[in-house]
């Protein structure tokens, strides 16, 4: 599912737990030079990657590493267009970070 179905399908959902007025859209404004709000919907998303740490060097030059277990959270919110009063996007903002070097 792309990016802007998941948008609308999450204002919409936010809208009805909420009680939120029905949502507008409006192909007038371009949302740019307008004053934008972020509303926190309550939700998070969790993602996690690993990547390769050097950690020392063996006395020949070969690097000694061991791998990075990243866990992430980030906050969800919708961005709301006070000028045309609709919902715009969604937005993340970084809550949590926790790292983990897994020893081979």
């Amino acid at each position: 599912m792309s990016i802007v179905k998941r948008a609308v399908v999450l204002v919409a959902a936010v809208c009805m737990l909420v009680g939120s007025p029905a949502m507008k859209v409006s192909a007038e404004c371009d949302h740019k030079d307008t004053g934008r709000d972020l509303q926190w919907t309550g939700q998070y998303r969790y993602s996690s990657y690993e990547h390769t740490v050097i950690v020392a060097y063996y006395a020949d030059g070969t690097p000694i590493t061991v791998k990075c277990h990243v866990n992430k959270t980030e906050k969800i919110y919708v961005t709301y267009c006070q000028a045309c009063r609709a919902y715009t996007g969604v937005a993340y903002e970084s809550y949590q970070e926790a790292h983990g070097v897994v020893h081979d």
